[in-house]
């Protein structure tokens, strides 16, 4: 069994800084998410198939509790300047796993639906007009689901009502 210290980020090719032409930058954007996710904001480059014991090397804080361990990875901007709380969560998995997707729980109610909404204007400029959205009003705020398809990756802003209205953000390898 493998310590968590023999657990390697791979190194994988990846396009930074993005081109000031707005079609080049969606595309190049496009390219990085079929293998992984860029953080803009200090130019790291996290590819999903980084094993999971890799990733207390990066996290700011991890939480494990009912099978399930969740990665803080800390406040980064990605797709185009959206700024995030990225977390990676595993549930049933093995320590040399390649990772999925990164998410952010948004918020709940109100303030979960505007950061939604912020999120969404942010990838509708960086990554395309979002097509046929599953998204509408239920009372006074919007649920459903706002999905970019993007070859392998898949960019969701996901809401739910949970005992309460829940947003949430994942980005990552589809099935």
């Amino acid at each position: 069994m493998k310590t968590k210290e023999e657990y390697t980020i791979p190194e994988v090719p990846f396009i930074f800084p993005y081109s000031d032409d707005k079609m080049t930058r969606r595309q190049q954007m496009k390219t990085n998410l079929q293998t992984g996710i860029l953080f803009e904001d200090n130019g790291f480059f996290l590819p999903w198939s980084t094993p999971y014991g890799a990733l207390d090397k990066i996290a700011e804080q991890k939480r494990e509790g009912g099978g399930h361990t969740y990665w803080y990875l800390g406040h980064h901007t990605i797709l185009g300047g959206y700024k995030s709380h990225i977390t990676v969560h595993g549930l049933g998995f093995k320590m040399s796993d390649p990772i999925r997707q990164i998410e952010e729980m948004l918020g709940v109610e109100k303030a979960g639906e505007d950061r939604a909404n912020e999120a969404r204007d942010i990838f509708n400029e960086s990554l395309g007009e979002l097509i046929n959205p599953d998204y509408g009003k239920v009372g006074n705020l919007s649920l459903g689901n706002m999905r970019w398809k993007l070859g392998d990756c898949d960019v969701m802003i996901i809401g739910i009502e949970r005992f309460d209205y829940f947003y949430y953000l994942y980005v990552g390898l589809g099935d």
